[in-house]
């Protein structure tokens, strides 16, 4: 696997995204982060960081993990390609109409892992998307795969 999409749960996750950055490391992959799944994580780790009144920077913080993975060039922002719109516009369509009980936001982070001709696919904690049939199958007809977070595919 050279290259997968993380889902917003994943990138909240410190110990999570950790091992998956060390599994980048060990053999050359890279991580790629959709603007969807990184404005999401930025408000969840807002809302923790006004209950806490600050910010925590050290190795446990979430963000810390996720700003030392870029740096490293391990963790990419994903922009979709002009000719790829279309693609992605498709597929919000087929998941809102197939898979009625997801959430805008997952639709929208499927889509960009389903468009990228350069991943694999998308890794989730999130069993509901793991577990559903009718998006695996979405994700089997587009040749893509979702994985948990060690990387076994579903």
């Amino acid at each position: 696997m050279n290259c997968f999409h993380v889902d917003t749960n994943v990138l909240s996750d410190p110990g999570i995204l950790r091992n998956l950055l060390q599994r980048c490391r060990n053999s050359e992959c890279v991580i790629k982060v959709s603007p969807f799944a990184l404005a999401e994580f930025i408000n969840e780790y807002r809302k923790g960081v006004e209950r806490l009144k600050q910010a925590l920077y050290i190795p446990d913080d979430p963000l810390y993990v996720l700003l030392n993975g870029m740096a490293e060039g391990l963790i990419d922002i994903f922009v979709i390609k002009d000719e790829k719109l279309g693609d992605f516009v498709n597929y919000i369509n087929e998941l809102r109409s197939e898979v009625t009980w997801i959430h805008s936001m997952d639709i929208l982070i499927l889509a960009l892992a389903l468009v990228d001709d350069e991943c694999n696919g998308l890794v989730t904690l999130d069993s509901g998307i793991t577990e559903s049939r009718r998006i695996k199958e979405i994700f089997r007809k587009a040749k893509r795969h979702l994985y948990n977070e060690e990387l076994k595919r579903h």
